[in-house]
C-alpha cells in the first residue's frame, strides 16, 4: 500500500480557452475518459492507495464531482506557487514513502511497474527517458549523469543524458530536501529544485524507461499527440495480440493506423470487416491449399497475421466489450486452422494426423483463454503470430514436420500464459472535450501527409523494383490454364501503390496550389479563382501525363487481359490529357487575352518595320 500524490495545481495557460472551462487533467483523451481518470486507473491496477490530488481552490469542486470519493482532493493555500509547494502541501497529510505523479502526463503501465519494483534507499527515484523528442528535451526536466549516477537536475541543463518523465518515488530522506528548498526559495520552488539539491548529495537515482510511451500535455498540439499516443498505450496494455519483433516491425505500423479510425464507432466496423476478410482467407487456405506455390502461401500467411492483428486492435480500441472480442476470436480460430492446413499439406503423410489435430486444437487455447481479457506473460513474444506462421512453415518445408507442429503448440501455450487481468476501458460516448478539429491547421496536416506519402511511395517502388529484378521468375500459382509469376504481379502492385500514395501526394500538392494562388493574385493582378483554376489544371495535367507514361506499361504484363487493359487505360488517360490541356489553354488565353494581343501587335509591327 503506497500512497500517491498527484500534482494538479497548474492553470494551463497554453491550453486556453479550453482550460477556462475545466482543469487540464479533466480534458478527455477519448469520449468519457479524462486524463485524470486514465492515470487513476493505472494506480488502482498497481494497488496504490490512498490517492491525494493537490490543486487550486477554484478546481476543487470540478475534481471532486468527476473523480468521486476515491481521491482525496487537497487545496493549496495561495495563488502563486510551484509544483514543489503542492508536494509540500501533501506532506501535511501523507508521510514518505509515496509516489509523486504529474496530473497531465499520460504513460503506459509498464513505466509505473518499473519504478515501483525499483529497490533503493535514495531520497528520490526518477524515471529517465534517454531518447525523448527534441521538443520534449527542450521542455522537460533534464537529468545529468556522471558514471551512471545522477549528479544534477534542472530545466536549464544540457539535454545530453535524458529527461524526467513525471513519476517520482519519494522516500523518507526527501522530507528534509523539500523543507530546505521551500525555506530557501519560497512557495514558487519546483520539484526540480529539490531533486537538484538531493542529487548534489548523491540522493537521487533513476529507473530507465527509454522506449516506453508517455506524453506531457502542455499545449493543444500536445493534447492531440496524447490522444494519438493513448491508442498505442491502450493496445500495449489491453491488446490481445502478442507483440513480437516481426509483428511490431512488419505489421503493427499499418494496423495501428487502420485501427485508430475516427470516430471511435468506426473502429467496431473495421474490426468486423477485418474479421470477415480473415474468415474468407481461412476458407481460401482450406480450399486452395493444394494449388498454392510456396511464395504465395507465405503471402497468405502474412495476410492472415495482418488481418488478425488489425481485427484485434480495432476491437480493443472500439472499447465495445467482450462480444466483439469473441467474434474476432472465432474468425481468428478459423484462419489459424486454414494456415495449419497449408503446413499440414506440405508435410503430407510424414507426421501422425493426431499430432496435426492436437496442433489445431491448441490454437483455441490462447484465443479463448490467454487473449480474451488478460495481458500475455513475458514469454508470450514467442507466440508472435507472424513469427509463429513463418517459423512453423519454414521448419515444415525444411522437412522437420513434428518439430514444426511442436513449435506451433508451444507458441500457442506461450500466448495463453497467465497474465494480469485488466478492467475494460470505458465505452466511448459522445465527443471528447475539447474538440480540437477546428484548431488543427488543415493545410499543414495535408502537407505532412503528402510528404509522408511521397517517402512511402519511393520506398515501396524501390522494394518492388528489387523484387522484380531478383524474384521475377518465381512462380506463384501454376494451374492448367494459368501460370502466375512474381514478375506478372509486381507491375500491378506498383500501379496500385502509385495510385494510392500518388493521390495523397496530389492532395498535398493541391494545398500548395491554393497557397500559391494568393501570391499569383498579387503578382499578376488576376482573381484568386482564376489563379486557382490555372494552378489546378496544370497540376492535374502533370499528374495525367505521368500516368499516361506509366500506367499502360504497368498493365501490359497482366496475364490474359493485359494488352486490352493497357490500350483502354492509354486511351482514357490521353483523353483526360487533351481535355485538361484544352481547358488550361482556354482559361489562360481568356485571362491574358489583352496581353497576348499586345504582344502579337508588337511582333507584327516589328516584322513590318523589318520588311520596310
Amino acid at each position: 500500500m503506497l500512497p500517491v500524490v498527484i500534482v494538479a495545481g497548474g492553470v494551463a495557460s497554453r491550453l486556453r480557452p479550453y482550460s477556462e472551462e475545466r482543469p487540464k487533467s479533466l480534458m478527455e483523451l477519448e469520449p468519457g475518459l479524462t486524463i485524470a481518470e486514465f492515470i487513476l486507473e493505472r494506480f488502482r491496477r498497481a494497488g496504490l492507495s490512498p490517492v491525494y490530488l493537490v490543486t487550486r481552490k477554484e478546481f476543487v469542486e470540478a475534481f471532486r464531482s468527476k473523480l468521486g470519493p476515491s481521491v482525496v482532493v487537497l487545496t493549496v493555500d495561495r495563488e502563486e506557487f510551484g509544483n514543489l509547494y503542492s508536494v509540500y502541501t501533501a506532506l501535511k497529510h501523507v508521510k514518505p514513502p509515496f509516489l509523486v505523479a504529474m496530473s497531465d502526463h499520460v504513460f503506459e503501465y509498464e513505466m509505473l511497474k518499473r519504478v515501483l519494483s525499483h529497490r533503493s534507499s535514495k531520497a528520490f527515484t526518477v524515471c529517465l527517458d534517454r531518447k525523448p523528442s527534441r521538443a520534449e528535451a527542450q521542455e522537460g526536466l533534464k537529468v545529468k549523469l556522471a558514471g551512471g549516477v545522477v549528479v544534477a537536475v534542472g530545466k536549464n541543463l544540457e539535454s545530453r543524458y535524458g529527461i524526467d518523465t513525471g513519476l517520482i518515488l519519494v522516500r523518507e530522506k526527501a522530507y528534509a530536501y523539500v523543507e530546505r528548498v521551500i525555506s530557501e526559495k519560497g512557495p514558487t520552488a519546483s520539484i526540480g529544485d529539490a531533486l537538484d539539491l538531493a542529487a548534489k548529495d548523491g540522493e537521487v537515482d533513476y529507473v530507465d524507461v527509454t522506449g516506453l510511451l508517455w506524453k506531457d500535455v502542455d499545449t493543444v498540439e500536445d493534447l492531440a499527440k496524447a490522444r494519438a499516443l493513448f491508442k498505442k498505450i491502450l493496445i500495449r496494455d489491453y491488446g490481445k495480440r502478442c507483440s513480437g519483433p516481426l509483428t511490431l516491425a512488419l505489421i503493427r505500423p499499418a494496423t495501428l493506423r487502420l485501427a485508430s479510425l475516427e470516430p471511435p464507432n468506426a473502429r467496431a466496423r473495421a474490426a468486423l470487416l477485418a474479421a470477415a476478410l480473415l474468415l474468407a482467407l481461412g476458407a481460401l487456405a482450406l480450399i486452395a491449399t493444394p494449388h498454392l506455390q510456396p511464395l504465395l502461401a507465405f503471402a497468405l500467411l502474412y495476410a492472415v497475421a495482418f488481418l488478425g492483428d488489425l481485427a484485434d486492435l480495432a476491437a480493443v480500441l472500439a472499447r465495445r466489450g467482450e462480444g466483439l472480442v469473441r467474434v474476432v476470436a472465432l474468425t481468428e480460430l478459423v484462419a489459424e486452422v486454414g494456415v495449419l492446413s497449408l503446413i499440414a499439406t506440405a508435410l503430407g503423410e510424414r507426421v501422425p494426423h493426431a499430432l496435426t489435430a492436437l496442433a489445431a486444437a491448441s490454437s483455441a487455447v490462447p484465443i479463448f483463454l490467454g487473449r480474451g481479457g488478460g495481458r500475455p506473460g513475458r514469454s508470450a513474444w514467442v507466440a508472435d503470430p507472424l513469427l509463429k506462421y513463418a517459423a512453423t512453415a519454414a521448419i515444415a518445408f525444411a522437412g522437420f514436420g513434428p518439430a514444426a507442429l511442436a513449435y506451433w503448440v508451444c507458441s500457442n501455450l506461450a500466448a495463453a500464459w497467465p497474465g494480469e487481468v485488466l478492467a475494460a476501458p470505458p465505452k466511448p460516448a459522445g465527443e471528447a472535450f475539447p474538440r480540437l478539429g477546428a484548431g488543427v491547421k488543415r493545410a499543414e496536416r495535408k502537407l505532412r501527409a503528402a510528404a509522408a506519402s511521397g517517402f512511402k511511395l519511393a520506398l515501396a517502388l524501390l522494394v518492388l523494383s528489387y523484387a522484380q529484378s531478383y524474384l521475377g521468375d518465381v512462380v506463384l500459382l501454376n494451374l492448367e490454364w494459368l501460370e502466375l509469376k512474381v514478375g506478372d504481379v509486381v507491375p500491378l502492385l506498383a500501379l496500385v501503390v502509385t495510385v494510392y500514395y500518388g493521390y495523397r501526394v496530389l492532395i498535398g500538392a493541391k494545398v500548395l496550389v491554393d497557397a500559391l494562388a494568393v501570391k499569383v493574385v498579387r503578382a499578376l493582378g488576376v482573381t484568386e479563382s482564376v489563379a486557382r483554376h490555372i494552378g489546378l489544371d496544370a497540376l492535374y495535367l502533370l499528374a495525367a501525363w505521368l500516368a499516361l507514361a506509366f500506367v499502360p506499361k504497368a498493365l501490359q504484363p497482366v496475364p490474359v487481359f493485359g494488352s486490352v487493359l493497357s490500350r483502354a487505360a492509354a486511351l482514357a488517360l490521353l483523353t483526360i490529357v487533351v481535355v485538361l490541356l484544352y481547358d488550361l489553354v482556354k482559361v489562360v488565353y481568356a485571362t491574358f487575352e489583352d496581353a497576348f494581343k499586345r504582344a502579337l501587335k508588337s511582333v507584327t509591327e516589328a516584322v513590318g518595320e523589318g520588311e520596310a
